[in-house]
């Protein structure tokens, strides 16, 4: 949850009574991380890394793993979240005696081998029950379960911005992109829909190929449309103004979208299908208009700023 405002004004955007108490009655980060992570889900997380342990013990009967508790798991969390403020050159650098490297609190919360012990084990699914329809299956039911949280806890604002993240990883894994532009080059592509006044994640897509989980009514509006229609399916006809780039719009996203009671404005690529006809440069300070009965699209010179932006693609929605 953001920090930059006070709680009252995120009050009436509450929506779960849970979530209000937990942000007014001696709220701390780990409060707040405990309300979308909760005590059946930890189970679940527990229980199927107890499972694979099991498994792991019949093929190789020297592999014990001993008793997977709930404070162990958020100790483990917790070990995980300091590794990312504190980065060394190796996870087991967080143990080592070495003065320039020492870390005693991982030693205090937990030995280093059961550390490894749990990370070897850690599973959210049931391998017996792949899905190869869906390259996140592995993460089970605590991923959707996570994003229904997230969904059902507030009253989204009018302003709705829908855009990619970009997780950064370089192990192994099929749907790893590279994306040379960015400053961390290999990783996981998410598409997130955030309400604006709060900066709260309401609804996240993996990236996943051609098996990338989207609405199968929306194949005219291109991968990035269809993405952006998928995000906003709990959302229509509420009134909601979506704000997104040149990458994800078209006249086809915002007509569809219309006809579900939602609005679209953003930047958008005149090559895009349906787009008006436009010729030539236009002189530095003006402006052109287009529309039809529902749609407005305005081009500026490259001269102008927009809400503070310099309008690099010319057109607006």
């Amino acid at each position: 949850m953001p920090n930059v405002q006070p709680f009252e004004s995120y009050a009436e955007k509450i929506k779960d009574a849970n979530l209000s108490r937990t942000l007014e009655d001696n709220c701390t980060p780990f409060s707040v991380l405990k309300f979308f992570i909760d005590d059946n889900m930890v189970a679940e997380v527990i229980a199927q890394s107890e499972k694979f342990a099991r498994d792991l013990e019949k093929k190789n009967s020297t592999l014990k793993f001993a008793k997977f508790s709930t404070d162990e798991f958020w100790t483990f969390m917790g070990l995980h979240l300091l590794m990312g403020i504190q980065k060394l050159p190796e996870m087991r650098n967080y143990w080592s005696e070495n003065p320039l490297l020492n870390c005693p609190i991982f030693k205090e919360k937990m030995s280093r081998n059961r550390f490894l012990e749990i990370l070897r084990n850690l599973h959210f699914s049931d391998n017996e029950f792949p899905n190869p329809n869906n390259r996140f299956w592995k993460l089970g039911t605590f991923f959707p379960d996570l994003i229904a949280k997230f969904r059902a806890a507030i009253n989204p604002g009018e302003f709705l911005s829908a855009d990619e993240s970009f997780v950064g990883y370089k192990g192994r894994l099929a749907f790893k992109q590279y994306i040379p532009s960015k400053r961390c080059r290999f990783g996981i592509k998410l598409f997130v829909l955030v309400d604006v006044d709060t900066n709260f994640v309401l609804h996240v897509i993996a990236y996943q190929g051609k098996k990338t989980q989207l609405l199968g009514e929306t194949t005219n509006l291109g991968f990035g449309g269809a993405a952006v229609f998928t995000l906003l399916e709990d959302h229509f006809f509420k009134n909601h103004r979506v704000t997104t780039d040149s990458w994800f719009i078209s006249p086809n996203l915002a007509s569809i979208l219309l006809q579900h009671g939602t609005f679209l404005i953003g930047t958008a690529r005149k090559t895009r299908k349906n787009m008006p006809k436009m010729k030539g440069k236009i002189p530095k300070g003006s402006a052109e208009t287009y529309s039809t009965e529902n749609i407005l699209v305005e081009r500026f010179s490259s001269q102008i700023n927009f809400v503070k932006y310099n309008v690099k693609q010319n057109l607006f929605f």
